[in-house]
């Protein structure tokens, strides 16, 4: 039965609010009457409500209770709409929670529970009724309000705000500025009592502030058929005045409130210049107009069809003197609920009020900016412009220093009053979360400063700071890291939230020579460390020229050498000329402790190595061109191992620079496995990944032209072992060929095929030909090795 009171009372919503002032209008009041009113008038409570006479339909309402309790559901969501409609949020909710327990559990039943809650400052309640309901952008914008109470209940100092002299029974709201100092108030009926209806007489009218002590009414504004003005907005630059009016229109189900844009000059002269604006339709309402300065472009309010949901915020621009089509703001500024009353400040701010975020209650007063075509997320004003009341109808001069709200809050004198604000913009703050983050790499640089207003902050261990900044002015944002280009913005309310700054790495060129004290020759293979101000160390090694060029972060730096204690030194990247630090060192041979290199380029497989003085072993792999540097320590011995032979060398008598020559001569009868020369199952080609190994087998070759060798393939133990004999000859012959294509003579290469017969582990596949080893274990056995034949 609620379903079918939403099209009845969809248009109600808009216009009670525009014109009644009853500003507490739930978002969902889409749902109210049409949810339980049938399509023909069955009593005398629905007559009521055709009639907009609020008080009496709810007495209607109360008394079929009594008389009928089959009906309770159905009459008790009414009569809980009527509570909401009269600003009674005590038995509203009271109303909505009977009806939720006794079974009409619609979201939009539980939407209009939790504004209602909010307005009776039930956050905690307010927010479990919204948890039950599907997640919306707007239920979620309100949970979020709701879970922070506390902030939007902070009051920054910023607006001082007293109740306006002129507030009476009747509600008062201010629309917009003839100049700076004259606002536009709008007065009604005292409509709300709780024995007054809609009449004739309900209508708001227009009225100009003067002293902020006298109202006079602004005459000749009359429309025909229109029984009052809602609001109104005056353009300086072509003294143009648009405004809303209003009148009773007739639908099926009764009387409905219809607005339409009207436009004349100011003052008026002619009751004729007054034009109606061709936004306007009989289909729906257009109301609360607000004009730029330059009277180009106009903000208003429309339930037209196309919007978000309830009453949406549309601009339209005039071009050669016409108006354009009008444009939703979209999802920025409008909601599925209500949003109503924009104002365009001289500073370009949007101020405008909603039901459908994340508010304290009611109606809270938004703002918001346009940046690069785009609307910044709206910001809350807060405690004490926002209450759990409706707040709305924010308007402040060319100045911003000074203007006025309305308010049907607790403490005023009608239904809804004005107030009045002095506004100090330097009282604002806002929060900046900086994430600083490394340009190109996204690294976290934890060790980052920001620098505020003389006041430094320092990041966490997420590359975080969070800073609150006092005022609306731009305000210098510096952010440092070492090693990093410092980063400067201006920041403003525009930047409250989040941030991230990346910072340029300040590269600088770093070259260290090295010389022998004694003979002023070059030094080479001489480790030297560099450690930062974070205690981070990193260490290069001269070159054969004695010579370390690198790349280092702007900073300060300590220079040492686990090689020569004699090495120590300070400097900082300041003193770097053209991005260049040059630093000359001479060291003494007599005070090294360091280790030396092993020179060696026949290596083709992993080398491992033994200390003979501390026994420990540790294993390295040749470069590309089968060399390995190793650092190895003066006066001592070590043991290396390599192809299946062992070889013992000696440091003694070494000094810095100096190289061992490694142990390259080979043995008649040495073998070893020629690693990576692996085959597929049942193939004999030459395989990517092998022929790089069988490459490092030409190089020794043509580096010893006097080594002859032997190939001999192996295959896995699967298919039979005439076959296998075959298979690993045609093997050991293609590793041949692919030798041979390289440049290296086929007599000093023999080929041998040993099939199955010696495999490196225990997969065999005998009795049957049936084994259960895995792939990796059959591939080990597939193998290629060499075997010395002369030398």
């Amino acid at each position: 039965m609620l379903l079918s009171l939403k099209i009845c009372f969809r248009k109600q919503k808009l216009y009670h609010f525009m014109n009644k002032i009853i500003v507490l209008l739930i978002v969902f009041f889409s749902a109210n009457f049409s949810a339980t009113s049938q399509t023909n008038i069955t009593n005398k409570g629905d007559k009521k409500i055709a009639q907009l006479k609020y008080q009496k339909a709810l007495k209607s309402y109360l008394k079929i209770l009594k008389k009928n309790p089959a009906d309770s559901v159905s009459i008790q969501a009414k009569v809980a709409e009527c509570y909401s409609i009269l600003n009674n949020t005590p038995a509203a909710e009271t109303w909505y929670k009977k009806v939720i327990q006794n079974g009409l559990n619609t979201n939009e039943i539980k939407f209009t529970l939790a504004q209602v809650l909010r307005q009776n400052n039930k956050y905690d309640e307010a927010k479990n009724v919204l948890l039950q309901m599907p997640e919306t952008p707007s239920t979620l914008s309100i949970i979020e309000g709701l879970n922070n109470t506390k902030e939007l209940l902070r009051d920054n100092g910023a607006y001082q705000i007293q109740a306006a002299n002129t507030n009476k029974k009747k509600g008062e709201i201010a629309s917009g500025f003839l100049n700076s100092t004259t606002p536009f108030v709008a007065t009604n009926c005292n409509c709300n009592t709780p024995t007054a209806d809609w009449k004739s007489n309900s209508f708001n009218k227009l009225n100009l502030l003067k002293d902020s002590t006298t109202l006079k009414a602004v005459k000749g504004l009359k429309v025909k058929g229109f029984k009052g003005i809602s609001s109104a907005t005056f353009s300086p630059e072509n003294k143009e005045l648009i405004f809303a009016a209003s009148k009773f229109a007739k639908t099926v189900n009764g009387k409905q409130i219809q607005l339409k844009l009207y436009s004349t000059t100011y003052p008026i002269k002619n009751k004729k210049d007054i034009q109606e604006l061709p936004l306007n339709s009989e289909d729906f309402s257009n109301a609360h107009p607000a004009i730029s300065r330059d009277g180009n472009t106009l903000y208003f309010v429309s339930d037209r069809p196309g919007g978000l949901g309830g009453s949406d915020i549309y601009v339209v621009k005039k071009e050669n003197g016409k108006w354009g089509t009008p444009t939703n703001l979209g999802s920025e500024i409008n909601t599925s609920q209500n949003e109503t009353y924009p104002f365009i400040a001289s500073d370009n701010t949007l101020y405008f009020s909603s039901i459908g975020r994340n508010g304290l209650g009611g109606y809270d007063v938004y703002k918001t900016t346009i940046e690069n075509g785009k609307w910044l997320q709206a910001e809350n004003l807060n405690t004490p412009v926002n209450t759990n009341a409706n707040d709305f109808a924010f308007v402040i001069d060319s100045a911003n220093k000074v203007g006025y709200f309305s308010s049907d809050r607790t403490g005023g004198k009608g239904q809804s009053d004005i107030y009045k604000f002095n506004f100090d913009a330097t009282k604002l703050s806002y929060k900046v979360l900086i994430k600083v983050r490394e340009a190109g790499t996204l690294k976290i640089l934890s060790d980052a400063v920001a620098s505020i207003k003389n006041s430094k902050f320092s990041a966490n261990a997420s590359g975080e700071i969070l800073v609150t900044v006092k005022g609306s002015d731009k305000t210098k944002l510096d952010v440092f890291a070492p090693g990093y280009k410092p980063f400067s913005q201006n920041i403003t309310r525009k930047n409250a939230g989040t941030i991230t700054v990346q910072l340029t790495p300040d590269i600088i060129q770093l070259n260290i020579a090295i010389k022998e004290k004694e003979s002023s020759l070059p030094l080479r293979d001489v480790s030297v460390s560099l450690k930062d101000a974070q205690n981070n160390v990193v260490t290069f090694v001269s070159d054969s020229l004695g010579i370390i060029n690198t790349s280092i972060l702007s900073g300060d730096y300590t220079v040492f050498s686990f090689d020569y204690d004699s090495l120590s030194d300070q400097f900082s990247t300041s003193i770097a000329s053209n991005g260049t630090v040059n630093r000359n060192y001479q060291l003494s041979k007599k005070n090294f402790t360091v280790s030396v290199p092993l020179l060696a380029n026949c290596f083709s497989s992993q080398v491992n190595i033994t200390d003979l003085k501390t026994g420990e072993t540790f294993s390295v792999k040749p470069d590309v061109s089968g060399e390995i540097r190793l650092e190895l320590h003066l006066e001592n011995q070590y043991v290396i191992e390599h192809n299946l032979r062992k070889d013992t060398i000696s440091t003694h008598g070494l000094f810095p620079g100096d190289e061992i020559e490694g142990p390259c001569k080979f043995k008649v009868g040495q073998k070893w496995i020629v690693n990576n020369v692996f085959y597929d199952y049942n193939k004999s080609n030459i395989r990517t990944d092998a022929a790089h190994s069988l490459d490092d087998l030409v190089r020794i070759m043509n580096e010893h032209p006097s080594l002859q060798i032997q190939l001999a393939s192996y295959t896995d133990c699967r298919g039979s072992k005439k076959y296998n004999d075959v298979l690993s000859l045609s093997r050991a012959k293609a590793a041949i060929d692919y030798i041979v294509a390289k440049g290296i003579r086929l007599k000093r290469l023999v080929a041998a095929g040993f099939g199955e017969r010696k495999p490196v582990n225990n997969c065999t596949c005998e009795p049957g030909n049936k084994s259960e080893c895995t792939e990796e274990q059959h591939q080990a056995n597939r193998r290629t090795e060499v075997k010395v034949l002369k030398y």
